[in-house]
């Protein structure tokens, strides 16, 4: 026997079908959508364009790039180095700029290949780092032969700042010691060539990037911007009268960014800080340089309009260390005038020349 409960049960069937019918149609549209964008975009390759939900196939670099076939280095953590754990004759501290890129793109091989050394690679994401190891029981008991830091310009007076003693004095630095000359001579490393990827790993990452890129436009929440250009050569991209740059390449350098918006000040005490880190060096060569800012490099064919820096810590940091800083804006600069891809215009790091000149630098600097 059937109840009135019953025949309105089955009277509401075909609604919810329907309805379901609705919902299934509406979210496969929406995915159809998403991924349709994400493919419109192509798989994401740089880290400008990933932060942002810009389109590889406007940014993204074109045609074969050449790098090392396998990494010449070691890495290691600062656990592990504060215990004891060997080190190759040459340590190397740095960001980002010094981590391997897809496709053996890393100027600590072409510091390697150049100077014949035995390189390993700490990963820092300030200065306090290498102020510990340099304090360190191991430090004392086994030394490397030479030590380079590197930091990226955005960052160089807030890390500074971190390892700055005021209870300590700020002498200048006495004349750095080098590294012995190469005796063997030079061997090239093999190299392999590559192109930028065309396909996604897979379904999971199609929806993934669609929704996110989906997200930054319409939420406007990118991480970094277009920049507009007066030459089109400077880069191999589509758009390549334009390149991405990371938004704190502009808020990193206002009056704003620095302690009590008095960056003189803020400057004098980061420079006392990096004589204070490198004092403690010793006998042992140490080395620093700056990898520049995007914008920077690329400021003279800027048309877009940029609040200008309130410090150039180029000036403060050889002011402060003298020889043993780097200089590494000359040369990128002096190289993107001429030259393509020196930073990848839908990445803020260096490209594989940007690299090269890095390592040769690097090499140059310790002898």
């Amino acid at each position: 026997m059937t109840g009135p409960d019953s025949t309105s049960s089955t009277a509401d069937e075909p609604k919810f079908r329907k309805y379901l019918a609705v919902l299934l149609a509406a979210v496969f549209t929406m995915a159809i959508g998403i991924g349709g964008f994400a493919l419109w975009l192509a798989p994401p390759t740089g880290d400008l364009v990933r932060i942002g939900g810009w389109s590889e196939r406007d940014y993204g670099w074109q045609g074969t790039k050449t790098g090392f076939a396998e990494e010449h280095y070691d890495n290691i953590r600062l656990a592990d180095l504060l215990e004891g754990a060997p080190t190759a004759d040459i340590l190397v501290f740095g960001d980002s700029f010094s981590r391997q890129q897809t496709g053996g793109i890393s100027w600590i091989n072409t510091l390697h290949e150049q100077t014949g050394r035995s390189v390993s690679f700490v990963r820092i994401y300030n200065l306090t780092v290498v102020q510990r190891y340099l304090d360190s029981d191991a430090f004392k008991a086994a030394p490397p032969a030479a030590i380079l830091v590197q930091s990226v310009e955005r960052l160089i007076v807030e890390r500074a700042l971190a390892v700055h003693d005021s209870s300590l004095g700020c002498e200048p630095l006495n004349a750095p010691p080098t590294l012995a000359a190469r005796t063997s001579p030079e061997q090239q490393l093999p190299r392999e060539t590559y192109t930028r990827r065309a396909r996604f790993d897979g379904f999971d990452e199609l929806m993934s990037w669609g929704a996110l890129a989906l997200r930054k436009r319409l939420t406007g929440s990118s991480s970094s911007i277009p920049i507009s250009l007066s030459r089109d050569d400077l880069f191999s991209s589509a758009a390549s009268d334009q390149a991405l740059i990371f938004r704190e390449d502009i808020t990193k350098h206002t009056r704003n960014a620095y302690p009590k918006r008095d960056p003189d000040a803020a400057a004098a005490k980061a420079s006392c800080g990096l004589r204070q880190l490198f004092a403690r060096s010793g006998t042992v060569p140490i080395r620093f340089m700056i990898a520049p800012d995007k914008r920077t490099i690329y400021q003279p064919w800027t048309t877009t309009p940029l609040p200008a820096k309130s410090l150039d810590v180029f000036a403060m940091a050889r002011a402060a260390l003298g020889d043993t800083y780097i200089d590494l804006y000359a040369p990128l600069s002096a190289a993107a005038a001429t030259g393509q891809d020196i930073y990848f215009s839908n990445d803020s790091h260096w490209g594989p020349s940007g690299n090269t000149i890095a390592g040769t630098m690097a090499a140059a600097g310790l002898y």
